[in-house]
């Protein structure tokens, strides 16, 4: 079952989007607590996007949607947004890049954030037709799923990239969280299955 799908951008007020979202969890079978779990996963994806989008001068205008949808207890949130990018931001962004300014972001989160800002500088310039995913280039990557980047990690990068994440709502709650791109723009989705009695994958 799927939610309506939200609009969403700069000035928008989310909290009628979290409290639909809380709802559809309530409407599709979650307990209270459980709905309220959902609820925060939405509020972080928005506020993790929204810093990503004022961090950055020029990168002023942005648009998206969001929606919820569930297979029995297993709940995938989906966020797009796609952002409209002045000429000198885009340059300052290019350059700091070209330089590894942003190379050495901190932990499994600070990954995350890394990549997904990236994907939202390539939505602006992603060609309007439809297309596969796996066609898209300039260096890139279309899809990023903090569980398989986690799966290429031994035991001791495993602690150094998750120190201190158990406290982060999306990397510690969600079971999975993937970024990714395409002809709608930047993509975030995260997937919550209410069905494990664990409250996140076995990092270790």
């Amino acid at each position: 079952m799927k939610s309506d799908i939200f609009s969403w951008g700069k000035d928008t007020d989310i909290a009628p989007i979290l409290s639909e979202t809380e709802r559809f969890g309530i409407f599709t079978g979650l307990e209270r607590k459980e709905a309220d779990i959902l609820r925060l996963l939405a509020e972080e994806m928005f506020g993790m996007t929204r810093g990503i989008l004022s961090a950055r001068e020029g990168w002023n205008e942005w648009s998206g949607a969001f929606l919820a949808e569930n297979d029995g207890r297993d709940f995938t949130l989906r966020m797009t947004v796609k952002a409209r990018i002045t000429s000198k931001a885009r340059d300052d962004f290019l350059s700091a890049a070209k330089d590894g300014v942003n190379a050495n972001e901190k932990g499994i989160f600070g990954k995350l954030r890394g990549v997904f800002e990236r994907m939202i500088f390539a939505s602006d310039d992603v060609p309007s037709e439809t297309f596969p995913l796996y066609a898209y280039g300039n260096g890139i990557p279309v899809l990023w799923s903090v569980h398989a980047y986690s799966s290429t990690l031994d035991k001791k990068e495993k602690v150094r990239e998750w120190d201190g994440m158990e406290k982060n709502i999306l990397i510690g709650v969600a079971d999975d969280v993937i970024a990714g791109v395409s002809a709608l723009g930047a993509e975030l989705t995260v997937r919550k299955d209410f069905s494990k009695l664990n409250k996140g994958r076995n990092r270790l």
